[in-house]
């Protein structure tokens, strides 16, 4: 009998562990750092990679559910010495247009602006037909006083219920680290 509870014990586990591959079970959020410079929590489903933007300083993947995050950041200074007269909102514009150039009959609505974590945000959506498929997507721009942080996520528009939740855990649970002085 004893034997038979731990069999029966190993079988629950076994299928726990199968289910929570096959996305049955509510992912866990894990916290990332980028750089040190910045965090936020992400679903532990997601895998780092480097094929998505050759310039992003942070790219995650889950190619099952087909979802995908790209993060980057610039040094405000920088961009400002680049583009003196550029706005947040010019700024969305010029990022909104670029990754929207390769879709067929894309749609951006104005994002909206806001305060998030005490720093100035725009955050949008897009939607569009990426290589044939209908693709769901948040861009986000989040300035500080010293960096501007950019976020692109997508998923196929058939996973929008499932995926938009950790879009948003991603996006409000976004900090960026103090400098030390």
């Amino acid at each position: 009998m004893h034997l038979l509870k731990h069999v029966c014990f190993a079988g629950i586990l076994g299928w726990l562990a199968t289910t929570a591959g096959c996305g049955l079970l509510p992912p866990v959020c894990q916290d990332l750092s980028v750089q040190g410079i910045c965090t936020f929590r992400s679903p532990d489903f997601m895998d780092q990679v480097v094929t998505l933007n050759t310039d992003a300083q942070l790219q995650l993947a889950n190619p099952y559910r087909h979802f995908y995050v790209v993060m980057r950041h610039n040094e405000y200074s920088d961009l400002k010495a680049r583009y003196p007269k550029y706005s947040l909102e010019d700024y969305y514009d010029f990022h909104i247009e670029n990754l929207l150039q390769d879709f067929a009959e894309p749609q951006a609505p104005g994002p909206a602006e806001r305060q998030l974590q005490g720093l100035e945000a725009l955050i949008g959506t897009f939607t569009g037909n990426y290589k044939g498929d209908l693709v769901y997507g948040r861009l986000v721009l989040l300035r500080s006083k010293v960096r501007l942080y950019q976020f692109a996520m997508w998923c196929p528009v058939a996973d929008t219920a499932y995926c938009r939740p950790y879009m948003d855990t991603i996006i409000q649970t976004f900090r960026e680290i103090p400098r030390e002085r």
